[in-house]
């Protein structure tokens, strides 16, 4: 699939196991472009310890075991935000995390390096350059940090006083499982 110009959808947890997935993508516009990076197919050696994943021989030569599986991880800061985005934002990840706790969720995201195409005994070069990829992320904690709080006083339609309050970027990353 080329580019849609979403970085990251959000699989809607109903749909989840599922022939018809639907997404909810993450708004693009709280994303600083220059701040986003994808790290992806990370490659995951069985026992990267040195156990019996990597061992030297004799001559010194590194044999490694890496396993099928690649990890992928993406990261940006937001533009600067005010209350309301940090709400949507935080609605919009919370009712797509599979479970609370884990902060897990499953995503398509635009991937750079492409995707292998066909099995395993695909020549070198057998790649869809940059598609869209599906997999199961986490979510680290995420840091607050507040820029300042507006002195004016909004009045909510539930006749409520609050202030706005005004925050820096905010780091997002997500790791694939």
């Amino acid at each position: 699939m080329a580019f849609t110009g979403n970085l990251i959808m959000l699989q809607d947890v109903d749909t989840i196991g599922t022939n018809n997935p639907t997404y909810t993508a993450f708004p693009v516009r709280y994303i600083r472009y220059d701040t986003y990076q994808i790290t992806p197919n990370q490659r995951m050696d069985l026992d990267s310890a040195g156990g019996q994943g990597m061992l030297r021989d004799l001559s010194g030569v590194l044999h490694r075991t890496v396993v099928h599986h690649t990890a992928t991880k993406i990261e940006f800061e937001t533009t600067l935000l005010r209350s309301e985005d940090v709400e949507h934002i935080m609605y919009i990840l919370r009712s797509h995390w599979v479970n609370y706790f884990e902060r897990d969720v499953w995503m398509m995201y635009f991937c750079p390096e492409g995707e292998k195409a066909g099995d395993e005994s695909a020549e070198y070069g057998d790649y869809n350059a940059s598609s869209y990829k599906y997999g199961h992320f986490y979510m680290p904690d995420i840091q607050f940090g507040i820029r300042n709080v507006d002195r004016n006083t909004i009045i909510d339609p539930d006749h409520t006083n609050r202030r706005l309050v005004n925050y820096q970027q905010i780091r997002f990353a997500f790791i694939e499982y």
